[in-house]
């Protein structure tokens, strides 16, 4: 999910379009969870009992970027994968 596309109603139209016992499957950078309100949205949403976390990882997107250097608009920077 990148910098302003999509707003946490993206969350619903997830859950609204996987079939009984699907996968959501997204990932976004860490700043986003709160920046966007994902974070809190995503978490309402599992103690909901709309959907249930399977895994969340970390990983680091742009990781051939030397950690505080930037190349044009681009540096490294923490991204998540998650599953529910």
């Amino acid at each position: 999910m990148a910098e302003g596309h999509l707003m946490c109603e993206v969350f619903d139209e997830m859950i609204h379009s996987l079939k009984q016992g699907g996968y959501a499957i997204f990932s976004t950078r860490e700043m986003y969870l709160d920046k966007y309100g994902y974070g809190p949205y995503i978490a309402e949403l599992e103690s909901r009992g709309y959907w249930r976390k399977i895994k969340t990882q970390t990983f680091k997107r742009y990781e051939n970027i030397a950690e505080g250097e930037v190349i044009g608009r681009f540096k490294t920077v923490e991204a998540l994968v998650f599953v529910y």
